[in-house]
């Protein structure tokens, strides 16, 4: 995401000029990370759901500390970074639920939760409905 300014210059007048349009970038408000920094940590958290990603693995990408990289995350996101790859695993598992007919013990172990139980206590947090109904519902 980029943050650009546009300098308003005036119109013109009536002899036809255009309004010339200057766009000065930014600097990122304090605090967040860049833009392709976040799209790489985005991307080794969706490439690694099946594992478990720790706070110092994603830490490390970022070139950070691991509080700093949780602040940093945080308000470039809108969402802590466990939380993140809580809905990203949710996300993936409601795709799985719906196009598959794998069982809901396989699809948790999939995804890197430590079993079934642990997995429906997260899928129920985030959707309001166990993973069986949810695949009942959507089919």
């Amino acid at each position: 995401m980029s943050y650009l300014l546009e300098s308003g210059l005036p119109r013109g007048d009536r002899a036809g000029q255009f309004a010339v349009h200057l766009f000065e970038a930014l600097p990122r408000p304090p605090g967040c990370l860049p833009p392709r920094l976040i799209v790489r940590i985005k991307e080794h958290i969706d490439a690694n759901l099946d594992s478990s990603l720790t706070m110092l693995e994603l830490a490390t990408i970022a070139g950070l500390s691991v509080s700093h990289f949780a602040r940093c995350f945080r308000r470039s996101v809108g969402l802590p970074p466990h939380s993140y790859v809580k809905q990203r695993r949710v996300a993936r598992a409601r795709a799985l639920l719906e196009a598959t007919d794998l069982p809901v013990a396989e699809i948790a172990l999939v995804l890197g939760f430590a079993d079934q139980s642990h997995f429906t206590r997260r899928f129920r947090e985030v959707t309001g409905v166990p993973p069986g109904a949810y695949r009942f519902q959507n089919r």
